[in-house]
């Protein structure tokens, strides 16, 4: 970059959702462990809120795996509490749980005879069966291109040919040592079943399991393979909407250039939050200032600096803290509004407080932005005055073992305020929408595709 005449810094992700110099990734790496998922929850929060949709659920499927997290408010949940297979990584980064179904998923059976999808993968190379790259397995990428959801007339990515014949072969092959008792079409709708099934706890796992309810969230769908599933998926969960972003397949790159530079600060001090009270707001004074000290070496200077006080806090006896936002730490009145948020919290979180037990502090924090410039969320234009001009094709697409005459369409072409009903496909460079029967979609004036559940016709 410098050769060629770039005179600026280079920022890279954290784990967190905010931007880092290089400098600092290279001092601390483990900052970046889980960074690429963690710019698509940035880019969701950035659309999110240009689309007025505040609490959502993300889930990026690509090619090995899927990430979901929940976003409360804009917000989204935060944990120093994750793992890289058996190693425990103790820093602060945005809570998403990671499940291994991706568009490469391998089907096969299990040692039983039971059909499983993943977590084995075919990876890029040699890849799906229909990738002609020498895979031989059937994924779940091979499924989609015998169900007809992945169409055979565009290159994937403007780059790989879809061969039908070798996703039907692989997956015909499956059916045999399955006993010959289902269609190449029904087993491919099951292998599609059983890698929604595992989608779908992951989902759960991070909503009902910690007291929210799906109902109350939209669903925004992006990654390579996301919108292919996300309606099947919602249907599955009760999740009562759908969000298919502009570029999905680049939306975690795109968060890069919504994301704000962030540093986290630390400081522990265990103990009863009564006692521990008195030295919170020296505490916090001396994170503050090493922080915008921290960020004016950046260039930010103090209107385009954003500081966020919190604190770890847990029942006396608990093993496990939940994080409060604070503001004033000083006088028994502060003391007495952050118990009371932390019994809300609890209550909110786990479904039960005790207002009369004794609150232990376990850390304060101290989140430090540095607001860069958004890029202004684009009007949707389009050089199609009509639906029909955007369709591309019909062909036969697979819905519960039925055949469906479907239209295919050309999303690059959609005019804003186009209505699509399923069942249909939608097509655009690195990705497929599928819309299974009973959903309705619309484009909103961003360029998004929004979808529910359609009404009795």
């Amino acid at each position: 970059l410098r050769a060629t005449g770039y005179t600026h810094g280079v920022l890279t992700i954290a784990s967190s959702g905010g931007m880092m110099t290089t400098e600092t990734a290279r001092r601390l790496p483990i900052k970046t462990i889980f960074s690429g998922p963690a710019g698509g929850v940035s880019q969701a929060c950035f659309v999110g809120a240009a689309t007025g949709i505040r609490d959502l659920i993300t889930y990026d499927m690509g090619g090995t795996s899927t990430d979901v997290c929940l976003v409360r408010d804009l917000a989204p949940l935060m944990t120093s509490d994750a793992m890289v297979g058996a190693f425990p990584v103790k820093v602060p980064q945005i809570d998403m749980h990671t499940v291994g179904a991706g568009g490469g998923s391998i089907a096969s059976l299990d040692v039983d005879g039971s059909l499983q999808v993943g977590p084995r993968s075919a990876g890029a190379r040699p890849g799906p069966a229909a990738y002609g790259l020498g895979g031989t397995e059937p994924t779940v990428t091979d499924a989609n291109v015998v169900l007809g959801r992945i169409g055979t007339n565009r290159r994937l990515g403007g780059s790989i040919a879809i061969d039908p014949a070798r996703a039907r072969e692989a997956i015909a092959d499956l059916a045999t040592r399955m006993g010959g008792s289902l269609t190449v079409e029904a087993l491919a709708e099951g292998i599609i079943t059983i890698a929604v099934a595992r989608m779908t706890s992951a989902i759960r796992e991070i909503s009902i399991q910690r007291g929210h309810d799906p109902r109350d969230f939209t669903l925004f769908a992006f990654g390579g393979a996301g919108p292919m599933h996300a309606l099947a998926l919602a249907e599955a969960i009760g999740i009562p909407s759908v969000l298919v972003p502009r570029y999905p397949g680049n939306f975690s790159a795109l968060g890069l250039l919504t994301s704000d530079i962030k540093h986290d600060d630390v400081r522990t001090r265990v103990g009863p939050l009564r006692e521990r009270m008195v030295v919170l707001h020296d505490l916090f004074v001396e994170m503050e200032d090493a922080a915008r000290r921290q960020l004016e070496l950046e260039g930010f200077a103090a209107d385009t600096q954003r500081l966020l006080r919190s604190l770890d806090l847990r029942y006396l006896g608990q093993a496990f803290e939940l994080s409060v936002a604070v503001d004033d730490v000083r006088g028994a009145a502060a003391l007495e509004a952050i118990e009371a948020a932390f019994h809300r919290q609890h209550l909110d979180t786990y479904g039960h407080a005790n207002p009369g037990a004794r609150v232990e502090l376990v850390n304060a924090r101290l989140t430090a932005y540095g607001v860069v410039p958004k890029p202004s969320p684009a009007h949707h234009r389009t050089t199609s005055a009509s639906l029909d001009a955007a369709l591309a094709e019909r062909r036969t697409v697979w819905f519960e073992r039925t055949r469906h005459d479907c239209p295919v369409w050309d999303r690059d072409r959609l005019p804003e305020r186009a209505t699509l009903e399923g069942p249909a496909i939608v097509e655009e460079f690195g990705a497929t929408t599928v819309i299974p029967p009973g959903w309705r979609g619309v484009v909103d004036k961003h360029g998004n595709l929004r979808f529910d559940r359609a009404g009795p016709t």
